[in-house]
């Protein structure tokens, strides 16, 4: 049984996929260059802000960095809710507002637990205006906070998406342009050999293209040159002789 080949066997598939694996790995390495200095940090800053308003909505008393212990009023706390979009529900009430379609993120609940000192399960719902965290601390475990996240569209991520799905496919088209013009001199010279093959002298191919593929053509004009020198030359042996044979013949 013949074993199938996945492998290109011509040296332009070769090449463009070289080109676009090399293209693969480099947004790959980009997306986690970005993913581990940029994004994570920023995540990681969220969920401290995220925890300390979700303290401070939690608990009457805040404590401030020398220690002091700070009274929150009700209605600072509800002018906090007022101001972030933040509600409150109970499980119930919670899955008819959305927690149903929210999906659940370890790596987040255990940050934010690490912020809060207790167990917290946050979970995010994606819809289409913006994002929204819904988080349950071990200081309410009968209730939802609904925190929506105004700042964030979904809108403002289909332009990247486009730019970096542009510069794809404009790097895959310039690539295989220049794979195309730097293979045409072998596509040319691969013609004229099977002309030679069938005994047919194609004139001197033009040398253009790379220095390496400029030499192979002038290798193969010259080559072709001195096959054209020998057919001719046999030709004009072959009528000498002939010559030769029949006038003996004639006059016999």
């Amino acid at each position: 049984m013949r074993r199938m080949r996945f492998s290109p066997r011509s040296s332009f598939a070769r090449t463009l996929l070289l080109i676009v694996t090399l293209l693969f790995v480099s947004l790959v390495t980009t997306y986690l260059v970005v993913l581990n200095f940029a994004i994570l940090p920023s995540l990681q800053q969220f969920n401290k802000v995220l925890a300390y308003e979700v303290r401070m909505l939690m608990t009457d008393k805040l404590q401030l960095e020398d220690g002091t212990q700070l009274v929150v009023p009700p209605a600072f706390r509800r002018e906090i809710y007022r101001e972030l979009g933040i509600s409150l529900y109970s499980n119930e009430a919670a899955e008819d507002a959305g927690l149903r379609w929210a999906q659940h993120y370890e790596f987040l609940s255990q940050q934010m637990a690490q912020q809060l000192g207790g167990p917290t399960e946050v979970r995010v719902e994606v819809n289409k205006s913006s994002p929204v965290v819904w988080l349950k601390t071990w200081l309410s475990p009968n209730i939802w906070v609904r925190v929506p996240l105004t700042e964030i569209h979904q809108g403002r991520f289909s332009p990247l998406f486009r730019y970096t799905l542009a510069i794809m496919l404009l790097a895959i088209g310039g690539a295989w342009l220049f794979i195309r013009i730097q293979n045409r001199p072998l596509v040319d010279l691969e013609h004229a050999a099977l002309q030679v093959g069938k005994g047919i002298i194609p004139p001197p191919l033009r040398e253009y293209g790379a220095s390496e593929v400029r030499s192979v053509t002038r290798a193969f004009n010259h080559m072709a040159a001195g096959v054209k020198q020998l057919a001719d030359d046999r030709t004009l042996l072959m009528a000498g002789v002939s010559h030769d044979l029949r006038t003996p013949l004639t006059r016999i």
